[in-house]
C-alpha cells in the first residue's frame, strides 16, 4: 500500500510506504520548526521559553549536543536557578549536566 502526504500544498512521499511517507514528512517539518525557531530567537534572543523551545526541537532531531549546549546556557543563567531544582535531576540523567 503506498501514500501520498500533502504539506504546504506539496505532495511528498508519492507511492511510498505509509512509515517511510510519515518519516518525511516529521523530517520535513521538524526542520522547517528549526528554521523558524532560529529566526524567532534572532528577534527575541531573552526569551527562556523560546531557547528551552528550540532545544527540544533539537533534541527531537537527535542533535543531542546542541540540545545539551542550549540547556546548559538555560541552566547557568541566574533567572533560571530556581527552576534548575525541579529540572535538575532530568537534566543530569539526561544529558549529564549537574
Amino acid at each position: 500500500m503506498s501514500w501520498t502526504l500533502r504539506l504546504s500544498g506539496r505532495s511528498i512521499g508519492k507511492g511510498m510506504p505509509l512509515k517511510a511517507a510519515i518519516t518525511l514528512a516529521v523530517t520535513h517539518l521538524l526542520s522547517s520548526a528549526l528554521k523558524h525557531a532560529k529566526k524567532m530567537l534572532s528577534l527575541f534572543p531573552s526569551s527562556l521559553h523560546l531557547w528551552s523551545l528550540y532545544a527540544d526541537l533539537e533534541q527531537s532531531a537527535g542533535k543531542m549536543n546542541v540540545a545539551r549546549k542550549v540547556y546548559q546556557n538555560l541552566v547557568e543563567k541566574s533567572v533560571v536557578r530556581p527552576c534548575s531544582a525541579a529540572w535538575g535531576p532530568y537534566l543530569s540523567e539526561v544529558f549529564g549536566i549537574s
